[in-house]
């Protein structure tokens, strides 16, 4: 087909049987609104095409325990059927007790953009799975979520333009059942996370670029809240070839509230008036950071083991114009190495600075001159 309209239908299987029911569209263009595909086993529909528009529709996944839920189906899969595509907008849509809400993997075309706005996930393995050259992710909320609220990544195609993703003002509460599960993903693209706000997961923000050159990846505005302070748990993680810049963010818990693991030494890392709290072994952790770090007015405090944990050994380190206060083993800690981590001009908790009485320690070679005199306003 050219195009297909389905709107306003209600099609419902016995909640109560794993009954396998396929749904298929080919079509350049398809569009589903006010519909409901409710009890599904295996999948709402298959899409192959260029553009699919879904809108206020519902799918729910069927009630069989150990056969439906987090194991059964998916709302939709969306491949492209030709030359290009697809292209995917779903909005204010809800999907419900499935596998995967959303899924359109990499077929080796032109994918994107996809839009994903204003939908409600729960009890999903995985919300979102994407693949396309143009993500936004905004608006959505997701609960209970088993493994992925997003799973993003760009298409890869050959010749096809990278846009930077848009990950904005998502919801995203997991269910720990023995799971490493992600809050919100993006893997191997540029991508900015801002306002997303993510709860009891053993990983928050991720991002991980091992197929793209080096990546502009902004974290800003975002509230992070791991799971637990056990090993494997991390507010927001990047690790590759990125060049991050972290502002105005709040972690509290995790193993690691930050964990950096980057792969060009020739960009400066930024992290700036972030707030991270109550980790289990580090707030931030530099030592798998090759290039320069640098931030001012970070809130480093209350964390179980250590502030910062550098043992990168390399020089161009530093924050500055923050407060260190209530981190019970080192507020700084780098190890043996060559070059000084950069730790002037912070407030340590008393104004007689680090390692004085009523104050935060530190070891290692941590410059920690001029202290200032009061917290920082």
């Amino acid at each position: 087909l050219d195009s297909l309209t389905m709107d306003s239908v209600w099609l419902e299987s016995p909640a109560d049987t794993a009954l396998g029911r396929y749904g298929y569209i080919a079509a350049n263009y398809a569009r589903v609104t006010n519909s409901q595909l409710l009890n599904l086993y295996y999948e709402g529909f298959e899409f192959d095409g260029r553009r699919l528009v879904v809108d206020n529709t519902q799918f729910t996944g069927c009630a069989v325990a150990g056969q439906c839920g987090w194991s059964g189906a998916a709302g939709f899969y969306a491949y492209a059927g030709n030359d290009s595509g697809p292209r995917i907008s779903v909005t204010n849509s809800s999907f419900s007790n499935m596998a995967y809400g959303v899924y359109s993997s990499t077929t080796n075309t032109a994918a994107g953009p996809m839009v994903v706005a204003k939908n409600t996930f729960a009890s999903v393995a995985t919300g979102a799975h994407l693949c396309g050259d143009s993500l936004a992710i905004t608006d959505n909320v997701f609960t209970n979520v088993r493994d992925y609220g997003l799973n993003g990544q760009p298409g890869m195609t050959s010749g096809h333009p990278f846009v930077q993703a848009q990950i904005l003002r998502n919801q995203v509460t997991c269910a720990v059942a023995g799971y490493p599960s992600y809050g919100l993903s993006h893997n191997s693209g540029p991508a900015l996370f801002q306002d997303n706000a993510v709860r009891n997961c053993r990983n928050g923000l991720y991002a991980n670029n091992t197929l793209y050159p080096t990546a502009a990846l902004v974290f800003r505005g975002d509230t992070i809240f791991p799971d637990s302070v056990t090993s494997g748990r991390v507010g927001i993680g990047a690790y590759g070839g990125w060049q991050p810049t972290l502002a105005h963010s709040r972690i509290v818990g995790g193993n690691y509230g930050i964990q950096l693991n980057l792969g060009d030494a020739a960009v400066t890392t930024t992290i700036d008036t972030t707030a991270v709290s109550g980790t289990g072994f580090a707030a931030i952790d530099l030592g798998g950071v090759p290039g320069a770090v640098s931030g001012v007015a970070n809130n480093i405090g209350n964390n179980l083991t250590y502030g910062v944990y550098d043992f990168s050994n390399v020089a161009g380190h530093g924050l500055n114009q923050g407060s260190f206060v209530g981190n019970a083993v080192y507020a700084v800690y780098t190890g043996p190495t060559n070059f000084a981590f950069d730790a002037s001009s912070n407030w340590w908790g008393a104004a007689t600075g680090a390692g004085t009485a009523g104050a935060d320690a530190v070891s290692g070679t941590v410059n920690t001159s001029s202290p200032l005199g009061a917290p920082p306003g």
